[in-house]
């Protein structure tokens, strides 16, 4: 008995994830979406990777980049693992800000987040140099189909046997986003080098802040997010960049709303309509009876 209470607790213990739960965070904030961890440095986003790679999951839980991140000097270490159960599945907020001087040479399947779970909006690699075997961007694959990339761009460069511009191989949704990076290999794309699960308003060619505003209203709905979740962008000399103000809902927004929930409404009426035919016949059998029993 003794014995078997023994390799238990080793077993505990050595499957315990790098912080407890009870333990906290190495991050200002508490992770709620009103009080998001605050990621303001490569510290920060060091850490990150290290608990995500560890086997924090990050279910349900917010992050917000508060400032711009350069990891200059740094080879960086993709947040997720590929072929593990470590894949981030939280919402992980850019705000409009970027991340330099992305460094990765170690080859693998590779990105920022070496496989994403969850969701990575308004966020910017504005450059460094990925190099690998199958990688992008912000991820190289998806760890579950509820991940999400929305409203990124890249301009980093990117070499590898696939080399996609946002993610390789991605079984999730990428909506509004846009690549100026290089791309070399043996197989590349824009956006994504193998394939997607769903892509949508992303552009091929470097678009202005005005078509990416224009069509904001349409990316949030598409992703299922909110529009004032969304910054929105300006135009600058060197093309678009992040503006520090949020998109909010507007007229021209609802063609896009009936659109996509269009799918959803058509059921739901003919669920209604058949449900009313039923219930006509229904009563119109009552009234006939009666009619009979009075003549």
């Amino acid at each position: 008995m003794k014995k078997l209470l023994c390799i238990w607790l080793v077993f505990l213990f050595c499957a315990a994830p790098a912080y407890a739960a009870s333990e906290p965070m190495p991050f200002a904030g508490e992770g709620t979406k009103a009080a998001p961890y605050v990621v303001s440095s490569a510290e920060d986003l060091t850490a990150l990777a290290e608990l995500v790679n560890s086997g924090e999951h990050f279910e349900d839980t917010f992050f917000l980049q508060k400032a711009d991140i350069d990891l200059a000097g740094i080879e960086w270490t993709p947040i997720g693992e590929f072929e593990t159960e470590n894949h981030f599945d939280g919402r992980y907020d850019g705000d409009g800000h970027c991340i330099e001087n992305m460094t990765i040479t170690q080859g693998g399947n590779c990105a920022l987040f070496g496989q994403l779970g969850g969701t990575v909006m308004n966020l910017g690699i504005e450059s460094g140099e990925i190099n690998g075997a199958c990688v992008g961007s912000i991820s190289s694959h998806a760890g579950t189909i509820n991940a999400r990339i929305i409203n990124c761009y890249n301009k980093a460069s990117i070499q590898g046997f696939r080399a996609g511009g946002i993610a390789d191989n991605f079984n999730g949704k990428i909506v509004g986003c846009w690549n100026a990076g290089a791309l070399s290999g043996d197989q590349t794309g824009q956006i994504v080098s193998y394939g997607a699960t769903y892509v949508g308003y992303c552009y091929e060619d470097v678009p202005s802040a005005e078509e990416l505003n224009r069509h904001l209203g349409s990316v949030a709905v598409r992703a299922n997010v909110r529009c004032k979740d969304l910054n929105m962008w300006i135009e600058t000399e060197d093309g678009p960049a992040f503006s520090t103000e949020k998109r909010g809902f507007a007229i021209r927004d609802i063609p896009a709303v009936f659109v996509v929930r269009l799918p959803l409404i058509i059921p739901a009426v003919l669920a209604l309509s058949v449900s009313a035919c039923m219930i006509a016949a229904v009563v119109g059998a009552g009234r006939q009876r009666r009619r009979e029993k009075t003549v």
